[in-house]
């Protein structure tokens, strides 16, 4: 019956062990070999296989199975059938977890080493079953590498892993398992190990589909909250997911049966960093003026995890007496970088505090999503604290001294910028009743004590006495800020000095100490028997805040130069900072001194320590740098910049043997912009950097290596220079496109340059052919020229080039003479001063064909003689351009011709041409006088006929020109009178200035300046203004140039604020002028006055219909509605017509109880504010209120962080009377 009799079903079995296993005969993993196998040539294995009902029910001993290699012997050859050995057993099913049935289960030793083998049911009755296909078993994969992959939304499991292509070609899926250690406990070797596996938790994850790509490799990314221990997800289970220890094993299949698990990746956790405070970070809490239990914290950013950038803050707020008073504030990270705080800080205010009790302060961070994910840090070291006591209701008598403050030393003294790198004084503002010579008879006296402050100790040091003086100089230098206090001095080395002999013991007593790197102050009452009768509070300040005692110099910077933006250069120095403790409190003589050969210092005196590496380092705030010349004449010409902030988060990790630093280190980086007349094209300088905070400066480092400043070479064009002959004067130039490094225009020429017998430039040959201007082109463009279609030589198409082609107009040239033309570019970039052409590509010397080429039969020599001086522009001094007649008309200064003799009939002639005129007709000479400036001679030549023209220098006696200068400006007219108005970004109040430039000298300015003067309203009326300051000049910004299909449109649009001097609720004038670096036009006529403040347009509206209702919630409580305010969107900063958000706002809803007497007494107050989305509050709730009583209640606004934020009336009242009491 053949049909009955079919081919057996290959079995989807977990593994060929489980099942040979199952069967009672020898494991798959440990094959057997057979005399069928041995034919063959290879080892064999048990494969299980499911027969159907069918075949079931036959004996067994009638049934037999046979295997077959695909493979033939030979061509045409058929291999032949093997008896295969059988054994039955039963057979589960594993995907379905179940044992199957109606049919039966067999495992075949079948051998392994062939491609495929195919396996048929045979009868002994001779019918014969359909063969099916045996796949080759699989092999564990190998072990997959797996890490925790962290971002604000959340962990996840970052899987990888490389498979054999050709040994897993017959794998379409893939399944994951993790192990999961509770505990977290690595696992050790041996037995420990196997024991941490038996306790691991297992979690198998559902197959996907595996498509292998051309590499083998895969990747998988799997949610950390897919995760379970004990059926309990990462959120709910009792150990925190950070403890746990991840392995991760894989295993393939083929929809058959699945491979052995591959071994265990290496172990990983999920633990994420929290957040921490920046080292030397300190937490600072100051009361609010006029505001009695409201207190303002403010702190710096906490520092997150790589790849991390949301953190929240929780303020908590606590009195020693009564810890569980707490209060606590939640804020999210947007929210507490906002609201007015200082860059890189946060901010919170605090309210309810009772006056008069001493509080500590807390702040603490976490992530929005991973709260779970961070392990359990020290509490000291991810949180900042800080203690403080609230003003006092009482009179003077009853409240505590306030706390030292520091002082920034007087200009007698030498102010902050000028201190003594070896200076260890502190200037500081105290009671009067801590200074013995101060005093008198005013009781209670006290007395000054300080510690060292160290963040790797957990228990605060010990108190000592310390000495404070009252600081000599001017008195009014030395005014203190308030009645009852005073400015005195406190030597801070004799201070440690004096504690470290007295603290030594045994070895090394009395031994000079220094000062450690941070110390606090405080008062105490000097005489312990006035505490008795006394209230405790009366007993000793608050501690001061934290003060840096000194800074060690920085090891030596490096400069270089750097391109900041189109046609911007930048020094860019880079220095080293320690972020280690250098261990203070060292012997001095284990100190290293820092090395003052070249810093400009001199050394400290007797009895001074210096400061190790690294002192002082990690609590620095501002930096800055000097630059001088190289070289030893220039010692005494050293400018000082003016100091900037120190961000920490900017600072990198140090390249790979940077001057030999650890990772102890960390580099910051400050830059300085090039531009003259303090950075001059081929100068060499040096530089020099310092450190500190508001009150003291480290010593000056050594100066850098020197540094040359000099503009980017422009590369010669690729092919060279082509020039063709066209007879009549007129040659074909042609060249590739160049471009500068600086990304701004090149301005290219071509020379006819004579050659002589000797294959030499002659010296008066030169003749200039052309000159143009080459615009800068972005990747891919086309550019004017034409684009070259040359192919490389295999054939494929070279990147397409910008080709200039132009035709130039020869002057006079020699027939039979030999020429070659030179092309010569130079950088449109006037940073460093006027650039100079360099050459760049020349062709081979020409004889010159023919008779004379002269154009027209002009007798003009147009050659030039490069050694003669190349005339150059001078600035006009401000005070003689706005104050000479001379300079309000056509004129130009020049510096006097070097090499040239002083006089008044030089022998060169000055020689002036309009911008555009090239030809030599238009050359004409220029009336000129002599001017000394601070005894230089000068050049003013004028009256010019031009607005902007060059000029050069002819040579009487050679009858031959120079080379031609720049393009110089010779008048511009003062712009029309600059329209100005105030307007309001989101977050300051700003004023933007705008003049259009339609007169035909505007063309030739690219630069503008504003100025600005406050005025009030003149007396008795009349509209008028009269000044009531002085001009204050802004800098110089760049003329605004619109583009559109016709023409170009100049305009002057600048914008200011308060960064720029102007002040809040002042009104101004404005006036504009324009120029280049050399020539300027008189100022214009004043601006209309303009109010700097919130302008009424931007003021919120209630809307017409709007009005304050009150709903009863119970007898005590109300709620208010309202529909939102209308406000318009606010403008971008530096771009006012384009529009932003609309600014946010504060709000606040006054309820007063109405008295009998007509009087009102305020009940409550409630301050609301946007929400984070934009969204605008419209209701409020009150509680409290007194039964049957008549109240009235307001609604105001305010700007959140525009203007001076004073409230505003809505015009939103209500007036209502609860219900009388039941």
């Amino acid at each position: 019956l053949p049909s009955q009799l079919r081919g057996p079903t290959t079995f989807a079995a977990a593994s060929a062990a489980s099942a040979a296993a199952a069967a009672g005969a020898e494991p798959s993993a440990e094959p057997t070999t057979v005399e069928a196998a041995q034919e063959e040539g290879g080892a064999a294995a048990w494969f299980p296989f499911w027969l159907p009902a069918d075949a079931a029910r036959w004996p067994e001993a009638s049934v037999f199975c046979e295997w077959q290699p695909t493979a033939f012997a030979a061509p045409g050859a058929e291999a032949r059938w093997h008896l295969a050995q059988t054994q039955r057993a039963p057979m589960q099913n594993v995907d379905q977890h179940g044992p199957l049935q109606g049919g039966v289960g067999v495992c075949l030793l079948l051998p392994v080493s062939h491609e495929q083998v195919l396996v048929r049911c045979r009868h002994i009755a001779g019918l014969v079953g359909a063969p099916a296909a045996l796949r080759p078993a699989l092999a564990a994969p190998p072990a997959p590498s797996a890490s925790a992959r962290v971002a604000d939304d959340g962990v996840q499991l970052l899987l990888a892993g490389r498979l054999d292509v050709a040994a897993c070609r017959q794998a379409d899926r893939c399944q994951l398992a993790v192990s999961i250690l509770p505990q977290g406990e690595p696992a050790g070797g041996g037995g420990e190990a196997a024991a941490c596996e038996e306790a691991a938790v297992v979690q198998e994850f559902d197959a996907w589909s595996l498509s292998l790509p051309a590499g083998g490799e895969w990747q998988r990314r799997i949610p950390a909250e897919e995760l379970s221990l004990n059926g309990n997800s990462a959120g709910e289970t009792g150990v925190a997911p950070s403890k746990w220890l991840l392995r991760v094993r894989a295993r393939l299949g083929d929809g058959l049966r699945w491979s052995p698990w591959s071994d265990l990746s290496a172990p990983f956790s999920l633990a994420v960093a929290p957040p921490r405070p920046p080292p030397g970070a300190s937490l600072v809490v100051r009361e609010v003026r006029g505001r009695f239990g409201v207190a303002e914290v403010s702190w710096p950013h906490f520092v997150a995890a790589p790849g991390l950038g949301q953190v929240d803050y929780l303020v908590g707020v606590a009195p020693t007496a009564c810890p569980d008073d707490a209060l606590e504030q939640f804020l999210p990270g947007a929210l507490a970088g906002a609201d007015g705080a200082e860059e890189g800080h946060c901010r919170a205010t605090l309210q309810r505090l009772q006056p008069g009790l001493e509080y500590v302060v807390s702040v603490v961070a976490s992530y929005p999503k991973l709260g779970r994910y961070c392990g359990e840090e020290d509490s000291g070291s991810s949180a900042l604290c800080a203690s403080f006591t609230t003003s006092g209701i009482d009179a003077a008598e009853f409240e505590p001294p306030p706390p030292p403050t520091q002082l920034v030393p007087p200009k007698s003294h030498g102010g902050a910028d000028r201190r003594a790198p070896w200076g260890w004084d502190f200037w500081l503002e105290v009671d009067r009743r801590a200074v013995p010579e101060l005093r008198g008879g005013t009781l209670p006296a006290y007395k000054a004590e300080w510690r060292p402050v160290d963040e790797r100790t957990t228990s605060p040091s010990a108190w000592s006495p310390a000495k404070l003086a009252p600081a000599p100089g001017p008195a009014a230098e030395l005014a203190a800020s308030a009645p009852g206090l005073a400015v005195c001095r406190l030597d801070m080395l004799a201070q440690a000095q004096s504690a470290g002999r007295t603290s030594g013991s045994g070895e090394g007593e009395g031994e000079m100490r220094a000062p450690p790197e941070r110390v606090e102050l405080r008062l105490e009452m000097a005489d312990a028997g006035a505490k008795v009768g006394t209230t405790p509070r009366l007993w000793r300040s608050c501690a001061s805040t934290q003060w840096v005692t000194g800074f060690a110099a920085t090891p030596k910077p490096r400069a270089e130069l750097r391109m900041a933006a189109a046609g911007k250069l930048q020094v860019a120095v880079r220095f080293a900072l320690s972020s280690s403790a250098p261990g203070a409190g060292q012997a001095l003589a284990e100190w290293q001194r820092v090395e003052l050969a070249g810093g400009g210092g001199m050394p400290p005196p007797p009895g001074h320590p210096d400061v190790p590496d690294g002192y002082g380092h990690r609590f620095a705030q501002r930096l800055q740098l000097r630059h001088r010349l190289a070289g030893d004449q220039h010692a005494g010409a050293v400018r000082e910049l003016v100091s900037s902030p120190l961000v920490r988060e900017t600072l990198l990790q140090p390249r790979e043997g940077e001057d030999g630093l650890s990772c102890d280190w960390l580099m910051a980086t400050a830059h300085v912009d090039v531009s003259q007349p303090r950075f001059k094209e081929g100068e060499k300088h040096i530089f020099a950097v310092r450190i500190g905070d508001g009150f003291r400066w480290s010593a000056w480092s050594v100066f850098s290596k020197p540094l040359q400043v000099t503009l980017p070479p422009i590369e010669p064009p690729i092919g060279g220079l082509e020039v063709a002959l066209q007879g009549a004067g007129r040659v074909s130039c042609r060249w590739r496109r160049m471009q500068s490094a600086l990304g701004v225009p090149v301005e290219c020429g071509i020379w006819a340059v004579e050659v002589g017998p000797d294959d030499k430039d002659v010296r008066d040959g030169r003749q200039l052919v052309l000159l143009q201007t080459e615009g800068p082109c972005s990747e891919g463009c086309g550019g004017a020229g034409e684009a070259d279609e040359a192919d490389g030589a295999d054939g494929a198409s070279e990147p397409r080039c910008v080709v200039a082609t132009v035709v130039g107009q020869v002057g006079s040239l020699e027939p039979q003479r030999r020429y070659r033309f030179a092309l010569l570019a130079r950088p449109m970039c006037f940073m460093l001063g006027p650039p100079t052409f360099s050459e760049v590509a020349s062709t081979e010397p020409v004889v010159w064909p023919g008779d004379t080429l002269a154009v027209g039969g002009s007798a003009i020599v147009a050659l030039e003689s490069w050694d003669l001086p190349v005339p150059s522009p001078l600035p006009v001094p401000d005070a003689l351009e706005s104050g000479s007649v001379r300079w309000r008309g056509r004129a130009v200064l020049l510096a006097w011709p070097k090499g040239v003799v002083v006089s008044e009939d030089p022998p060169l002639e000055l020689q002036a041409c309009a911008s555009g005129h090239q030809t030599p007709e238009c050359w004409a000479a220029a009336p000129w006088s002599l001017l000394r400036l601070q005894e230089r001679p000068c050049i003013v030549a004028g009256p010019l006929p031009f607005f902007q023209g060059r000029f050069r220098w002819y040579s009487r006696d050679r009858r031959i020109a120079g080379p031609r200068g720049d393009a110089c400006l010779a008048y511009a007219d003062p712009p029309p009178e600059p329209y100005a108005y105030a307007f309001c970004s989101t977050i300051a109040v700003r004023v933007h200035v705008w003049a259009s430039l339609g007169h035909e000298s505007h063309r030739c300015t690219p630069y503008c300046q504003v100025r600005f003067q406050r005025v009030d309203d003149a007396s008795g009326g009349g509209g008028g203004v009269v000044p009531a300051g002085d001009w204050v000049v802004c800098a110089e910004a760049e003329v605004e140039c619109l583009r559109d299909a016709s023409e170009a449109r100049f305009q002057v649009s600048l914008t200011f604020g308060e960064e720029d001097g102007l002040e809040l609720k002042g009104k101004y004038v404005f006036s504009a002028r324009v120029g280049d670096r050399c020539r300027r036009s008189q100022w214009s006529y004043n601006s209309p006055p303009v109010t700097f403040d919130v302008p009424e347009s931007m003021l919120p509206q209630a809307g017409a219909g709007n009005e304050l209702q009150v709903e009863a919630l119970a007898t005590s409580s109300v709620r208010f509605w309202w529909r939102e305010l209308s406000l318009p969107r606010a403008a971008e900063a530096r771009r006012p017509e384009a529009a932003s958000r609309a600014p946010a706002l504060e709000y606040r809803m006054d309820v007063s109880r109405c008295l009998d007497s007509g009087g009102i007494e305020r009940h409550a107050t409630i301050l609301l504010e946007d929400n984070e989305n934009g969204s605008r509050p419209f209701d409020a709730t009150v509680h409290g209120l007194l039964p049957g009583c008549r109240y009235f209640a307001a609604l105001a606004c305010r700007f959140a962080r525009l203007g001076g934020r004073e409230w505003r009336k809505t015009g939103l009242t209500a007036a209502f009377e609860t219900p009388r009491a039941p």
